[in-house]
C-alpha cells in the first residue's frame, strides 16, 4: 500500500479521509457550499468570523446554539478574526470576546489589523503595536478555547518584535500569519521571516490565505496552510486533480469533459464529481490540495524543517 492509499480512502464519494495540512476556510457567504464537510472526514475547519457575521440569520443561530450545533460540524474549529478594513474598525476586542464565548470554537485568533507595505512607517508601526495589543487582550482573558495570536508586520523587525512581545508574558504554542496578498504576489520575504521565527520557538505555524501549495518550497514550509481556493476555483469553472503521470493540475470542466480526464488520486478511483455536485467537488479539491501539501512535505528530504537560509535574503 503506497502513501497516498494510506492517507486517502474513499468509497463512491460517501466520505473522504485525509491527513490534514491544508485547512479549508469556511466563509459562510455562499450557501452553495454549506455542509460540504458531510462529504469529507475533516478534523479541522477555519471559520472566518467577519464573513460569518454577514449571514445574519446563520450568525444569530451560531450565537444561540454554538458553532458546532448551528453548522452541524463536529470537528475542531478555528475562529479567525481576519477581515477587511471597514469591518475591523467596527468591532472592538470586547465585542469579539463576547461573541467568542457564545460561539464556543476550539481555537480563536486575535483580531486583525490592516497593515500595508505602502503605508508610512509610523502607521505600519502603530498597526503592528495594535495587533500585539489585540492578541494580549485575548490571551489575558479567561476563555475555554486556545488563542492563536495573529502576527502582523511589513518587515523582519516588526514581525520579530511582535512575536517576542507576545511570548514574553505567555507560553504561546502556535501563531497565525495572514498572507493572502503576499502569497498571491509571490512576495515570500515576510512569510519566510515568520516561519523562521516559528522554527526558533518550536511553535506551530499557520499561514492564512495561502491558497496554492505549489508555492511551498524548501525554505517556505508551514505546519498548516488555510485557504478558500478549494471552492473559489469551482466558482471559476475549474477543478484540481492529479493526472495519470502523478502531476497536479488545474483545468476547466469543459476540458475535463472533452478529453475524459480522470483524477489519479487514490481516493477518487478515477472519478471527479460532476460540476452540479458543488459540495462533493469542494471535498475533492480539499483532498487534492492537501495531497499537494503532503507531496511538498515529502520532497523536503534531508531538511527536517525545510529551511535553506542561504537561498533567500531577508530585508
Amino acid at each position: 500500500m503506497n502513501n497516498r492509499t494510506e492517507q486517502l480512502k474513499i468509497t463512491d464519494f460517501n466520505k473522504l479521509h485525509y491527513n490534514h495540512g491544508y485547512i479549508p476556510v469556511y466563509r459562510g457567504k455562499d450557501t452553495t457550499y454549506d455542509k460540504f464537510w458531510e462529504f469529507i472526514d475533516l478534523p479541522l475547519l477555519c471559520i472566518n468570523y467577519f464573513t460569518l457575521r454577514e449571514r445574519t440569520s446563520l450568525f444569530k443561530k451560531c450565537l444561540k446554539n454554538t458553532l458546532a450545533d448551528a453548522l452541524g460540524y463536529y470537528g475542531e474549529t478555528i475562529l479567525v478574526g481576519v477581515g477587511q478594513d471597514i469591518k475591523l474598525d467596527k468591532i472592538s476586542n470586547q465585542e469579539y470576546l463576547e461573541d467568542i464565548r457564545r460561539l464556543s470554537p476550539d481555537y480563536v485568533t486575535s483580531l486583525d489589523t490592516h497593515t500595508y507595505k505602502t503605508d508610512p512607517n509610523l502607521i505600519k508601526r502603530h498597526q503592528t503595536y495594535k495587533a500585539v495589543d489585540n492578541a494580549l487582550y485575548l490571551l489575558s482573558k479567561e476563555i475555554e478555547c486556545e488563542v492563536i495570536p495573529l502576527v502582523k508586520g511589513t518587515n523582519r523587525k516588526q514581525i520579530s518584535w511582535g512575536i517576542e512581545e507576545m511570548n514574553k508574558e505567555f507560553n504561546i504554542k502556535s501563531y497565525m500569519f495572514p498572507c493572502q496578498e503576499l502569497s498571491q504576489a509571490g512576495d515570500m520575504k515576510e512569510i519566510y521571516v515568520f516561519l523562521r521565527k516559528m522554527n526558533d520557538l518550536n511553535a506551530i505555524s499557520f499561514l492564512y490565505g495561502f491558497n496554492n501549495p505549489k508555492r511551498i518550497n524548501y525554505y517556505i514550509f508551514p505546519d498548516y496552510i488555510c485557504g478558500s481556493g478549494y471552492f473559489m476555483k469551482i466558482n471559476d469553472g475549474k477543478v484540481y486533480y492529479i493526472d495519470k503521470y502523478g502531476r497536479f493540475q488545474l483545468n476547466s470542466f469543459e476540458e475535463l469533459e472533452k478529453y475524459e480526464i480522470t483524477c489519479n488520486l487514490e481516493c477518487c478511483k478515477g472519478k471527479i464529481p460532476e460540476i452540479e455536485n458543488k459540495k462533493q467537488l469542494a471535498a475533492h479539491n480539499i483532498c487534492v490540495l492537501n495531497e499537494m501539501f503532503q507531496e511538498e512535505k515529502r520532497k523536503r528530504g534531508a531538511y527536517p524543517w525545510g529551511l535553506k537560509p542561504q537561498e533567500v535574503k531577508v530585508v
